[in-house]
């Protein structure tokens, strides 16, 4: 039974890799962001909260990031 569940859940983190949806796993009380080409590193950033990782895919992008944060996100 695990087996099965195991296979689903990396059947449908692939499928949505492959698809371009925004990949965001919590563990604990933090968050990783996962970055692709063609999606807004900005949004990421504005999402993003003390403790959060944001990883970037490798790619080309296109934009201007600003990083106006504080320690209260």
């Amino acid at each position: 039974m695990k087996k099965i569940v195991l296979l689903t859940f990396v059947s449908v983190l692939l499928s949505l890799s492959m698809f371009g949806a925004p990949f965001v796993a919590t563990v604990g009380s933090s968050t990783t962001y996962h970055v692709y080409p063609e999606e807004s590193i900005q949004d990421a950033i504005n999402s993003a909260y003390p403790g959060d990782t944001i990883f970037v895919h490798a790619g080309i992008y296109h934009e201007e990031v600003t990083i106006d944060k504080n320690d209260d996100s």
